[in-house]
């Protein structure tokens, strides 16, 4: 649950916790085993029997965890056919950053015109989930399912649309619906488990049928392990995630999520020098951003430990090596660092960190903005607009992180997404905090984001001080019990575990 807020949801995934670009394997390890499993398509346009090997290969790496091998397969497809759309949206989907992503989904376009129906409506969805219309992505992926009601792929494209949206509900009604229609469609039972697993309204305990489905599907995959071990932080059964984990590793050694994520485990069951371990073992072991993204993540560690400036002053340093780490998107590696020591550096009081940290993202986010469109822009100019009325908000400066609130609201009031408001509504809710308007920051706190502990954590405060103890403490209980990494989790479960009782 990342505060990375400067990238769309198809690029972001590459970067946040739960969706970083995975180790790579070698593709015979994939082609073995859909061999002895079909693989479930949707109709594609193509002449060249290598292009459509290669894209079904391709999309089961993506389904199984492995973006890296997945390009690998969708770069021969288009090798193969160069008017391949499908392929090219394949070579976006498991893309290294945002300038891959557009480029290779600008191409899909291009040659859409070629393309059956089917791909054309995914093309089209990935457009308007990069320019911020989610309402037009929903249609455009509710078509899809009218076109190909029988096949799950459509029902999953169409659940995680409306996850975007806020749709919780629908997205779950939605997987079931995939699992109806194809009982041993195993990508729908891990999407349905991580939606019981980290959105709201989260029911983790749900997520144990589909787990133990996706496992039998797929026993020899590490993923259905990986979701296993999270579904069992969900429950805060931390021994049996870090079980789960070293059994996921022991599938995949190569795989350096699995390690990753029981440093998580062990993060939150106060072993630290285990932690700093496991993530020592993933950095090495991982392949394209991995080894920054975890990085990153082992800079939250001090936190923890109750040294919130130790834990700045190494996510500076994550910063500043980004580029003699050899990772295919510095840009995005250095966002991450630098967006988590400005939450860090503004929640603890170290402005002058903070400033400085806030200044430097804010640069490379700007520089994102040319590999997309006007909306984009928008989009990007609304999150500078947060930070930087984050930090105004900080030292105590109310107007002006007012003013920067509502500029933000300006900036994306044409996009069509009904979480556009989330960060305005964040920082208005702590600017009323700050003023013990607690009645008012509770309100604009119910209109952010249901999905991020730091949103949350000041709900509950607000809702404490407006006298409304039972609800803050339920939310502080969740918090308490909410077991997935961020900085904004670091920084406040300590304190929401004793407001909890």
């Amino acid at each position: 649950m990342s505060r990375l807020r400067a990238l769309p949801l198809c690029a972001a995934a590459l970067l946040v916790a739960g969706g970083p670009a995975l180790a790579q394997q070698k593709p015979p390890t994939y082609a073995a085993a859909t061999g002895a499993r079909a693989v479930t398509m949707l109709p594609m346009a193509t002449g060249s029997a290598a292009a459509r090997s290669h894209a079904t290969l391709g999309q089961r790496a993506l389904d199984l965890g492995h973006p890296a091998e997945a390009a690998e397969h969708f770069r021969e497809a288009v090798e193969a056919d160069t008017l391949f759309a499908f392929g090219w949206l394949g070579l976006a989907n498991s893309s290294n950053s945002l300038e891959e992503f557009t480029g290779q989904l600008a191409k899909a376009r291009r040659v859409a015109g070629m393309a059956t129906r089917a791909e054309q409506l995914q093309v089209e969805v990935a457009q308007k989930q990069l320019d911020g219309d989610l309402a037009g992505a929903a249609a455009a992926a509710q078509r899809l399912v009218m076109l190909a009601p029988k096949n799950p792929r459509a029902y999953t494209l169409l659940a995680t649309v409306q996850s975007a949206m806020g749709n919780e509900t629908d997205a779950r009604k939605t997987l079931n619906k995939a699992v109806t229609v194809s009982p041993n469609f195993a990508p729908a039972y891990i999407q349905l488990a991580y939606s019981y697993i980290l959105n709201a309204p989260r029911m983790p305990s749900k997520a144990d049928a589909p787990v133990r489905k996706a496992i039998a599907l797929e026993p020899e995959q590490s993923l259905p392990y990986i979701v296993s071990g999270s579904a069992n932080r969900a429950t805060n059964q931390l021994e049996m995630a870090r079980l789960a984990y070293t059994r996921a590793a022991q599938f995949d050694p190569k795989n350096a999520l699995p390690l990753q994520q029981r440093g998580h485990v062990n993060t939150f069951l106060g072993d630290y020098d285990a932690a700093r371990a496991d993530y020592d073992a993933a950095i090495r072991l991982g392949q394209r951003n991995e080894p920054v993204t975890y990085a990153v993540y082992r800079a939250f560690v001090p936190v923890y430990a109750g040294d919130a400036r130790a834990a700045i002053a190494e996510l500076e340093q994550v910063a500043s090596r980004v580029d003699t780490m050899g990772v295919p998107d510095p840009i995005g590696g250095k966002i991450f660092a630098l967006t988590s020591a400005a939450l860090v550096a503004t929640h603890v009081g170290a402005l002058d960190e903070a400033q400085k940290a806030i200044e430097q993202r804010n640069a490379l986010v700007r520089k994102q903005e040319q590999f997309a469109g006007e909306e984009f822009k928008r989009a990007q100019e609304a999150d500078i607009d947060f930070w930087e009325g984050l930090l105004a908000a900080k030292r105590g400066d109310y107007s002006e992180a007012t003013a920067k609130a509502q500029a933000a609201m300006r900036e994306v009031a044409s996009l069509k997404n009904p979480r556009k408001n989330d960060q305005a509504h964040e920082l208005l809710g702590l600017v009323a905090l700050d003023q013990k308007k607690y009645a008012e920051a509770a309100a604009h706190f119910a209109q952010s984001n249901p999905n991020d502990m730091y949103v949350q954590y000041h709900r509950a405060l607000a809702l404490e001080g407006a006298g409304r103890t039972a609800e803050a403490k339920k939310i502080f209980a969740d918090i308490a019990r909410f077991n997935f990494n961020s900085a904004a989790v670091a920084l406040v479960r300590a304190d929401a575990k004793k407001r909890a009782g």
